[in-house]
């Protein structure tokens, strides 16, 4: 009985809050978007979080999976594992992710793809929802012909959703392929942030590279490893059944490699979380103070409100309602308040996440993640828009805790500015001053890095430059004719009106990565490994004439790359200026040789030095770099891409 009366009263109150709030629209307008506002950003930003980190993988008993870490491993490597993953674990499987050219001819249609074993779909527990999919025969070339499994996203897109798509032809980098099966709505792969549209079993790998195939190559580090573990297999008996191992599985490898060590997976692998964990929890903090002063500005509009309701609360009071009843009434309208804030802010977060994050994705690799709401979304929504009633509904109850019954009819003549027993308005306006402040001073800071970033010198000068990316591989033709294909390209581009200089090389500066070693050995001295003494890598470059005054790098001493500088002559490197600050201190560098990698009988002369440039990021600065001619580099190990940078006359550049 007692149960159902409180039942009554509550459902009265919120009739009675819902009247009040109607009854001043302009309030609950301001009050509802100023929410919105608040709990969407939070929303949004959370949303992200938990997409890229929190959310488990789509797929069977994901709390059992683990990666194998320290980098990426060779094909070798992988079968070595792969022939013992019964003994060892519940299943393993291995994987690389690729760009893919869907097209028959004419311009490119890249997607996102990944070479696999046979064993991926099986071990993750995804099942095909048309035809089937990719299966240890189809890794060891069993089938009739090359194969794929689409995504249902591709299949909606591209086939329109055509039921009898398996059996379709697809063109991957312009060979056909027959459709096997769709994967699962939703399953994107043990990637997060990428979203598989193709895949092809590793024995199609050699269809795509020919002669380039890594599969026999131990030098080759491109697949990443999972496993499944055994139930009640731990992490740390797993780590040790592997470095049993390790000895035979990496006989012969190209590198040395750090034990064997398998990290909890079920969260999925991501090259993303490293680069945007720590700027999405600073975000969140930021936009979580955001909200703590809109809810002080809800709360002092409340308490505003409250105030001129103060004689129909002492009335209340001098009838025999309780102060917690009118308490209790006044929290009840600001939760309503919250709650629609609250719905109209998932809207907008559902949007802004979204926007968010295409902005994350570059020419060269498209982001996408999973933002559909789960229940931590939806609780993380919940507890903001409860907080949020709590913080705007408490001031207002507790700014009536000394009203009398009664009192306001005997005092109707005093002003409400000057009743000092609603001082908690003063506590609301200096938090939202404070945090404020805080705000402020955060987004001074921010803006100040930001523009010492952008006035940052980046060692070259970008307005004039176009890169355009040339997959060699894909034209077709062996890999030693592609020098001689690369350089009339360059001739070609070289004679466009309004290019003043055409370069090519290996590698573009600006992408958070490149091509590196870890040992170096200066003259005749040892081969240091860099690591082991704490110093940073060595970031190389192969390009030809020309490419360092296309790009506007001032070269400071010696020579540039000539013609001459081909197979068969006196390999030699233009090094930056970082680099003769930390290997040949003091030292005249012109002439000095310098060794790298595992092959310490092939030493490179330093002809030039060039100044400092950014090779990864402007946050890293100025790191060493060496360059080497690209003709110098053997034609059988041609690089499947490379890039043509133009230096346009600003007229020119559309």
């Amino acid at each position: 009985m007692r149960r159902n009366l409180l039942i009554d009263e509550l459902a009265m109150d919120v009739r009675n809050g819902l009247r009040q709030i109607a009854r001043n629209p302009g309030f609950a307008a301001i009050a509802v978007l100023t929410l919105a506002l608040g709990i969407g950003a939070n929303a949004a930003l959370f949303s992200i979080f938990n997409s890229l980190i929190l959310r488990p993988l789509p797929v069977r008993d994901p709390d059992s999976l683990a990666l194998l870490t320290n980098g990426s491993w060779s094909y070798p490597i992988w079968k070595e594992i792969a022939a013992r993953e019964t003994e060892l674990f519940d299943g393993a499987f291995a994987w690389s992710s690729q760009r893919f050219d869907l097209s028959v001819s004419g311009k490119t249609e890249p997607v996102d793809g990944a070479y696999i074993s046979g064993q991926l779909f099986d071990v993750l527990g995804a099942p095909a929802i048309r035809g089937r999919m990719i299966t240890p025969p189809d890794d060891r070339g069993a089938s009739a012909g090359p194969v794929a499994v689409i995504s249902h996203r591709l299949w909606q897109q591209r086939f329109a959703g055509a039921p009898d798509v398996v059996g379709h032809q697809l063109s991957v980098q312009r060979i056909p392929f027959t459709i096997v099966g769709v994967m699962p709505r939703g399953f994107f792969g043990p990637d997060v942030g990428r979203m598989v549209d193709v895949m092809v079993p590793f024995s199609a790998e050699p269809l795509i590279r020919g002669s380039e195939s890594y599969l026999t190559s131990k030098g080759s580090w491109w697949l990443q490893i999972m496993v499944r573990l055994k139930p009640e297999q731990s992490h740390e008996q797993a780590n040790a059944a592997l470095r049993v191992i390790q000895a035979q599985t990496t006989e012969g490898a190209s590198r040395q490699i750090q034990p064997f060590t398998l990290v909890a997976a079920a969260t999925g692998n991501s090259s993303l979380r490293s680069r945007f964990e720590t700027p999405l929890l600073a975000m969140v903090v930021a936009v979580g103070l955001v909200l703590l002063v809109a809810c002080a500005n809800i709360a002092s509009l409340m308490l505003a409100r409250t105030l001129s309701r103060r004689r129909g609360f002492s009335v209340r009071l001098a009838l025999g309602s309780s102060r917690w009843r009118i308490a209790r009434l006044l929290l009840i309208e600001s939760l309503i308040v919250a709650v629609t804030g609250a719905a109209v802010g998932l809207l907008f977060a559902s949007w802004s996440s979204a926007l968010l994050v295409r902005q994350l994705s570059t020419w060269q690799s498209t982001v996408s993640l999973d933002l559909a709401l789960d229940w931590r979304v939806l609780a993380f929504t919940a507890v903001l828009a409860c907080l949020s009633a709590l913080i705007a509904g408490v001031a207002p109850a507790l700014g009536l805790r000394r009203v009398a019954a009664g009192e306001t009819l005997k005092d109707s003549g005093r002003g409400i500015a000057g009743d000092r027993r609603f001082g908690v308005r003063s506590a609301l306006v200096v938090t939202q001053i404070a945090v404020s402040l805080v705000l402020v001073v955060a987004a001074g800071l921010f803006l100040r890095t930001l523009g010492s970033l952008n006035r940052l010198p980046l060692g070259f000068v970008p307005e004039p430059l176009l890169v355009v990316e040339l997959n060699l591989q894909a034209g077709g033709g062996p890999p030693a004719a592609r020098g001689a294909r690369v350089e009339r390209l360059r001739e070609v581009a070289a004679a466009v009106p309004g290019v003043r200089s055409a370069s090519v090389s290996s590698t573009r500066p600006l992408t958070g990565g490149g091509w590196s070693t870890g040992i170096v050995g200066i003259g005749d001295g040892p081969m240091v490994r860099l690591r082991a003494v704490g110093r940073p890598a060595l970031w190389l470059n192969a390009t030809t004439p020309g490419w360092f005054a296309t790009m506007g790098t001032p070269l400071r001493s010696g020579r540039d790359f000539s013609a001459a500088d081909r197979v068969g002559g006196q390999p030699v490197a233009i090094v930056n200026e970082a680099f003769v600050r930390q290997y040949l201190p003091g030292t005249q560098p012109i002439g000095q040789t310098v060794r790298f990698g595992l092959d310490q009988s092939l030493r490179y002369e330093i002809v030039g030095v060039v100044g400092d440039a950014v090779y990864t990021t402007p946050r890293e600065g100025m790191v060493t770099t060496m360059s080497v001619p690209g003709a110098q580099r053997a034609p059988e190990i041609s690089w499947p891409t490379a890039l043509l940078t133009l230096n346009v006359a600003p007229a020119q550049r559309s």
